[in-house]
């Protein structure tokens, strides 16, 4: 490999076992979303917020071993790269493509926890709003900045613009 393919693989291969890290805290949020276990989200948001973190501590590094060879990090990047180091430049594609993949994977859970988590709020709001309705407890409006803007009677609108 080149001087800048070995240490760029190197990094590849930290980034892609720290982004599987991170799928697999995504799953278990999944998991405790589906199974209703409620109680594990907030640990899991912790270890995620952690584990973001220490994906995005790669991204420098990256940058600087993409600016080393003269390129933008990217595909087309790795691309030249890989083809500069002829046949050991496959061990650098072959990273940066499971790398791509992980990370479509991250999205994709991340999105469809979002849409879990969404559908959880909107029923025990749901729910709450029941409850107060049943009190007759007014239920309070909150702004764009989330602070309460007063009370308002039940049935009416949560956020004002």
């Amino acid at each position: 490999m080149t001087p800048t393919t070995e240490p760029l693989a190197r990094l590849l291969d930290e980034q892609l076992a720290a982004l599987h890290r991170f799928v697999a805290l995504l799953e278990d949020e999944r998991r405790a979303l589906l199974s209703n276990a409620i109680d594990a989200l907030g640990a899991l948001a912790e270890a995620k917020s952690r584990s973001a973190a220490e994906i995005e501590r790669f991204a420098p590094r990256c940058r600087d071993l993409f600016a080393r060879a003269g390129l933008a990090p990217g595909t087309a990047a790795v691309d030249a790269l890989a083809q500069r180091a002829g046949e050991r430049g496959r061990v650098l594609a072959g990273g940066w493509e499971a790398l791509q993949g992980v990370a479509r994977k991250a999205r994709r859970l991340n999105h469809e926890n979002g849409l879990l988590l969404a559908q959880l709020r909107g029923h025990n709001e749901r729910l709450l709003d029941g409850l107060r309705a049943a009190a007759g407890a007014p239920r309070a409006v909150y702004g764009p900045d989330g602070r309460s803007v007063g009370d308002a009677p039940a049935g009416s609108v949560l956020l004002v613009a």
